[in-house]
């Protein structure tokens, strides 16, 4: 006879993996509990108080509940499966079924939770940690604790004084302190046992109450006492699933009997065509409540499909609770049973818990700003690299003028005269998304002809080049409007979060206007002819501040994924996960500044003074990425004309945490703000979901 405490070595190993992922999905707790708070306004979701409160078919599966208060709560088919519930208050409350399904603690963890009081009339605790679990004059009669208790606590031991138990929970009381408690009259009070007899006959085991069938050929596997070295019979049966499947004879179909308890595998169970796996099997007496038993196989290698089955036609599950593993690597998927390459696959009584699709890749945040602008020197504009060059300044005027006698005065005439562009040129513009109009260039000066022979020329000064406007801040990015995903050959892909734009560039200031011409008699009948001072050229703008790129959508949870192939299903219920994190939305730059203008050629004597070129404006700021969407939750994916026969019972799963928007910083001396992305928008729920590649 195998010893169960090896096998509770083994379950072990599941429990941890269902506590880290609680742990996992607990960095989702926003999610988790905004979807609560819909369901139920009055609840104070936060302190995790969800007293006298009626669920039903609610989805705490893999959550951290340690120190949740359901006290007085009405239960009705809610899965707790691989929940953190150490600690918690279910005192008081009843715990039954919805349309024939149990409330499920599988694999949770009970450690110091208090039962006192509850009616427990539909309650599946099997794999369960029962470490100093109070279920004191609480009724059980509707309990489910399966073949074993390979969560017992020895050391702390349950309590169920005054509480009243069914045949179940009797088997067991060489294990438990029983004493205090009411037991049916007619119970077996031996606890069943992982047996390795010889028995004649094939299948020599029940598996689930019942004598498996419909194969021509049978293999066995247990956790405890079983070895792969062994030729996988009965009496020698093998360690691992995969190898009673690889003891399988090449012709004629077969299926791998697995006994009672939990099985790790860290490579996908691949099912081939005429293939089946049958958990829950036992080599004793089995209970009445056989029919409810179920093998644990848990994956753990981040993301991989516990089964995997292709082009597996006529390919069978039974009596088994699937859990699949988080997933890792940016937006990683996970999945707990694929089927492709047209499989037809039966499922009987089987439940399969998802895992958490991994946390999307934040979008790359510019790292650079925006070049500046380039000082204009004398005459000429600054320069720029992103072409907002400063606008040149004018050319003196000039000319010539002739005396006039009339009387005692002498009036010249003036004809002036430009060599080149008088007026100041006009600046560049700003670039996408700026006013496009050019800053204007000064005018040139105003001609002073008179007979002043002070050489008065002031009201000649040029005209003063605009200065450049502000650049634009660049747009921030929307978030994509997939929610979904997609799904390709390669298997499902996430969405992207819209990147932002850059900042617009600043305008460049004009040049200035030359100076006028100037004339003026000195003397009678003598007059002196002086030209402009030439204009200032106008300041560069600033470049625009590079944008930040969206974030990725967090990866999917996908309990069963269907492609191309066929899944019949009877007493199967899908527990759906939780999505990843989208990544957060890159975060801009600032725009550079513009530059300085040169100011016009200074007057002398009696020249007229040039005017000063404008000043360049600086760049936009960046516009942020968005943020990624949240991962989507799908109970079964169908692709490519995948379907499904017969109405599994699902627990709908939640969308991943939604990416946060990428931040704009301000640009300095711009008064145009600047423009985060959005955040991300959760991801699709659903309990089926359908993709075409």
């Amino acid at each position: 006879m195998a010893s169960w405490p090896a096998a509770a070595r083994g379950l072990a190993v599941l429990l941890l993996l269902l506590l880290s992922q609680a742990a996992a999905l607990a960095d989702d707790e926003p999610t988790f509990a905004l979807r609560v708070k819909a369901q139920c306004p009055g609840c104070d979701v936060q302190r995790a108080n969800f007293a006298s409160t009626p669920w039903v078919n609610m989805n705490f599966a893999g959550q951290n509940l340690s120190g949740a208060d359901f006290s007085n709560a009405t239960l009705s088919g809610v899965s707790f499966a691989g929940a953190n519930l150490s600690g918690a208050n279910f005192s008081g409350a009843t715990i039954n079924d919805s349309g024939g399904v149990a409330t499920v603690f599988t694999g949770a963890n009970l450690t110091n939770t208090n039962f006192t009081g509850a009616v427990m009339s539909a309650a599946d605790i099997q794999y369960a940690t029962l470490s100093c679990t109070n279920f004191t004059n609480a009724n059980m009669s509707g309990v489910i604790a399966g073949a074993a208790l390979p969560g017992l606590n020895s050391g702390c031991a349950p309590v169920f004084t005054g509480a009243t138990v069914d045949c179940n929970i009797a088997a067991f009381s060489g294990q438990l302190q029983l004493s205090g408690a009411t037991i049916p009259s007619g119970c077996s009070q031996s606890t069943p046992q992982a047996a390795q007899d010889n028995v004649a006959g094939s299948p020599a085991w029940s598996c689930a109450g019942t004598t498996p069938s419909g194969f021509d050929n049978w293999t066995y596997v247990a956790a405890s006492g079983g070895s792969d070295s062994n030729a996988c019979t009965s009496a020698a049966p093998c360690a691992s699933i995969a190898a009673a499947l690889a003891a399988c004879p090449s012709t004629g179909s077969c299926g791998a009997l697995v006994y009672y308890g939990s099985f790790s595998v860290a490579q996908p169970i691949a099912l081939g065509p005429n293939r089946g796996i049958y958990g829950a099997c036992l080599n004793a007496p089995a209970s009445p409540d056989a029919s409810q038993y179920y093998s644990v196989i848990t994956m753990t290698s981040a993301g991989a499909p516990v089964v995997s089955a292709s082009a597996a036609k006529q390919s069978a599950l039974s009596f088994l609770h699937l859990a699949a593993s988080g997933a890792t690597g940016n937006s990683g998927v996970s999945v707990g049973l694929q089927a492709t390459g047209g499989s037809s696959v039966t499922l009987t009584s089987v439940s399969i818990l998802a895992g958490k699709g991994n946390d999307g890749v934040s979008g790359a945040s510019a790292t650079t700003v925006g070049a500046n602008g380039a000082a204009a020197s004398g005459q000429n504009g600054g320069t720029s690299t992103c072409g907002a060059q400063g606008g040149q300044g004018g050319n003196g005027q000039n000319g010539t003028a002739e005396l006039n006698p009339s009387g005692l005065k002498i009036y010249p005439t003036c004809s002036p005269s430009c060599t080149g562009t008088c007026s100041g040129n006009n600046g560049a513009p700003g670039g996408a998304g700026a006013s496009g109009n050019y800053s204007n260039g000064g005018p040139v000066g105003n001609v002073v002809c008179g007979t002043n022979i002070t050489y008065n020329c002031d009201n000649g000064t040029g005209h003063p080049g605009q200065s450049g406007a502000n650049g634009p801040s660049g747009p921030g990015g929307v978030a994509s409007q997939n929610v979904t995903g997609n799904y390709t050959s390669s298997g499902w892909q996430p969405s992207v979060g819209g990147g932002g734009q850059a900042g617009g560039n600043g305008g460049a200031g004009g040049g200035g206007g030359g100076g006028g011409m100037c004339a003026a008699n000195s003397s009678p009948f003598k007059e002196n002819v002086h030209s402009g001072q030439i204009g200032g050229g106008g300041g560069a703008g600033g470049c625009g501040g590079p944008a930040g790129a969206g974030g990725t959508q967090g990866g999917a949870s996908m309990a069963a994924v269907l492609d191309a192939s066929t899944l019949t299903v009877t007493n199967v219920s899908i527990t759906g996960g939780t999505g990843g994190r989208g990544g957060n939305g890159g975060s801009s730059q600032i725009g550079g500044q513009g530059a300085a203008a040169a100011g016009g050629g200074v007057k002398g004597g009696g020249y007229s003074q040039g005017g000063p070129g404008g000043a360049g404006a600086p760049g936009g700021s960046g516009g942020g990425g968005a943020g990624g969407n949240g991962g989507p939750a799908f109970g079964i994916v169908l692709v490519n004309g995948a379907a499904v026969t017969g109405t599994p019972f699902y627990y709908t799963g939640y969308s991943g945490d939604v990416g946060l928007p990428g931040s704009a910083p301000n640009t300095a001396n711009n008064n145009l703000p600047a423009l985060s992305g959005a955040q991300g928008t959760p991801g699709r729920v659903a309990n089926t979901a359908t993709f075409q590649y």
